[in-house]
């Protein structure tokens, strides 16, 4: 009992010694799926194509300093005689940026790497109109945080006073202390 007793201010003190925070490649991608892609609908002028995003996979550090995420969605076109069904896989990548106001990390300077139709044939009736979707998807993801440490937990709102920069690293995000 005296042994645990004078162990705890030690791992007290190790634990504040402590000069980042990592979030994993997974936390990531659950945050954007259970908070994000609920609120992306994405509209066309002109024609009566409907889309929404599915889901969004996120790879870390692939690229230096970068986040590569990856749209998967569906398009319906209405035509006068019968409707088209596509899937659209778009892949962004982005920097990421804390915004200590709000503990929130954002995605910067996003550019558009590919996006992919399934079925193939539909890319020449419909890919421009696609390319614009992500476009929309791209202004929307920019918009919205891709994570935000939760200041309710102890543990995350110290964190969230003491983050300083990030850096991306294969499979992580590292949160860099003051």
């Amino acid at each position: 009992m005296i042994k645990r007793l004078f162990l705890l201010p030690l791992l007290l003190w190790l634990d504040g010694c402590a000069s980042q925070y990592s979030i994993s490649e997974q936390q990531v991608q659950q945050y954007l799926n259970d908070k994000v892609v609920k609120q992306i609908k994405l509209d066309s002028e002109g024609m009566k194509l409907q889309s929404g995003i599915t889901r969004l996979d996120v790879k870390l550090g692939e690229q230096a300093e970068r986040i590569s995420v990856t749209a998967f969605g569906e398009l319906k076109l209405e035509t006068p005689l019968f409707p088209l069904y596509a899937s659209m896989q778009t892949r962004f990548s982005a920097t990421p940026r804390y915004q200590a106001s709000n503990h929130s990390l954002y995605l910067d300077d996003m550019q558009i790497e590919d996006v992919l139709l399934t079925p193939e044939k539909l890319q020449l009736l419909i890919g421009p109109v696609a390319r614009q979707m992500a476009n929309q998807a791209k202004d929307l993801l920019q918009d919205q945080p891709i994570y935000v440490l939760d200041t309710d937990k102890p543990k995350e709102a110290k964190i969230a006073e003491m983050t300083q920069s990030i850096k991306v690293e294969p499979g992580k995000l590292t949160l860099l202390f003051k």
